[in-house]
């Protein structure tokens, strides 16, 4: 029953659902007729950021966060909407119009009253302008005139940003580039040019910037080998000096002679307490008027006695400052030792003369510990010394031990090409 009632409604304004129809046809025809025909042009840069199929041995790439590749696009969108861009591409547009017969839509007056003097000034200017990829200078009076000429053909930053759309393409690799003009020429050249000048400018800013990296690294490779060349120096004079022919087996050596020191000191530090505890007993067995008539009666054994033991003294620190110990120090060594103990046995011989010392192995023996304590005392100081200073040695050695030079001979700068670590 409702239908039939909406039907009749219908049928009875059908004039007026035909006659609305049809004046909005036609106004819509009169209101474009004289309106300019648009065209639109898209072009698409593949910008390689998710590119997968480059091949890397950097497994961080394929763990990027989408933030950061949300950031690369905008980053590379940005840069194409750039007035560095924009600009190249007004150059190519009004030189375009300038050189060719086929200008890309109607000249304005300003282009229409050029001469053609005038012509091949700009021309000339633009393509400097281009090749160098830079601006022009409104403080010029010739660049700032083409600059108005860019203005009068709507070629400018403005004019053409509002008609430009630059956008990533769903969740792609790629970048849209879509331009909409009145000549179907200029709506692709646009686009067209402002790939190929995105390209050739992103190609120059990297070229730059890899020149800045060339010219670091090369600074840096000049002031590194002007402090090579300065070790090198204080490596040859080192060695030199100290006479080192073949720098690591010296270090070697070092280290072989600071460990033969710790044997010896061990093993004179195990003798001073025995000797210490021997001559407690020696001396408990001597009475008071023992003990000063001993004394009085060494006095005058004891000076050539000191003199041969501060003699030993002396050769025990020259063998334990050597790498390679001496042979001729070791017998003059075993000399030295025969002389003190034949004095020693002189002044215990002197001493049993007294019918109140009976005790001529116990002199002896207090004689023999009393100086072999301060043998091992000394021996242990002089060790103590010597390892402090061979430390120090093979400290500094180190710091030169990353050159291995060969051996006998000293080369010069040029020559020192091989190194290693030890």
């Amino acid at each position: 029953m409702d239908l039939i009632i909406f039907i009749r409604i219908l049928l009875n304004r059908k004039k007026l659902l035909i006659i609305i129809p049809l004046l909005a046809m036609v106004f819509g025809y009169f209101l474009l007729k004289n309106q300019a025909d648009t065209y639109k042009a898209k072009a698409v840069l593949s910008s390689g950021i998710i590119d997968e199929t480059k091949i890397s041995l950097d497994n961080s790439e394929n763990i990027t966060s989408s933030f950061t590749i949300l950031a690369k696009f905008s980053n590379l969108v940005e840069l194409i909407k750039s007035q560095s861009i924009i600009e190249l591409v007004s150059y190519r547009l009004i030189l375009n119009d300038l050189s060719s017969g086929t200008p890309l839509k109607r000249p304005s007056s300003l282009l229409s009253d050029l001469n053609p003097q005038a012509k091949q000034n700009a021309i000339r200017i633009l393509k400097e302008k281009i090749d160098s990829i830079k601006s022009l200078n409104s403080d010029v009076k010739d660049e700032h005139g083409i600059m108005q000429l860019i203005k009068s053909m709507n070629y400018d930053y403005e004019s053409i940003l509002r008609k430009l759309k630059v956008e990533h393409v769903g969740s792609s690799d790629f970048i849209s580039i879509e331009f909409e003009a009145e000549t179907a020429s200029l709506a692709a050249f646009v686009p067209n040019t402002i790939c190929e000048e995105f390209l050739r400018y992103n190609k120059y800013i990297n070229g730059i910037k890899s020149s800045y990296s060339v010219d670091f690294f090369e600074r840096l490779a000049r002031e590194k080998k002007k402090e090579l060349d300065g070790l090198v120096d204080q490596l040859k004079q080192y060695k030199v000096s100290n006479k080192i022919i073949n720098l690591y087996e010296q270090t070697k050596a070092i280290v072989s002679q600071v460990s033969n020191l710790e044997i010896i000191r061990e093993n004179d530090n195990k003798q001073i307490p025995a000797l210490k505890t021997a001559l407690v007993d020696i001396n408990s067995r001597f009475t008071d008027k023992e003990k000063g008539y001993l004394e009085r009666e060494l006095i005058p054994n004891s000076k050539s006695i000191s003199r041969l033991k501060d003699l030993l003294t002396q050769l025990n620190e020259r063998q334990i400052s050597l790498i390679i110990p001496s042979q001729s120090i070791k017998d003059s060594i075993e000399i030295v030792r025969a002389l003190l103990k034949t004095d020693i046995e002189k002044a215990s011989d002197d001493l049993i003369l007294d019918p109140n010392i009976p005790k001529k192995e116990l002199v002896l023996r207090k004689i023999n510990s009393e100086i072999d304590l301060q043998i091992y005392q000394q021996n242990v100081k002089s060790i103590d010394k010597e390892r402090a200073r061979w430390s120090l040695l093979q400290s500094r050695l180190s710091c030169f031990s990353i050159f291995a030079v060969s051996p006998h001979s000293y080369a010069p700068h040029d020559e020192l090409v091989n190194f290693k670590m030890h």
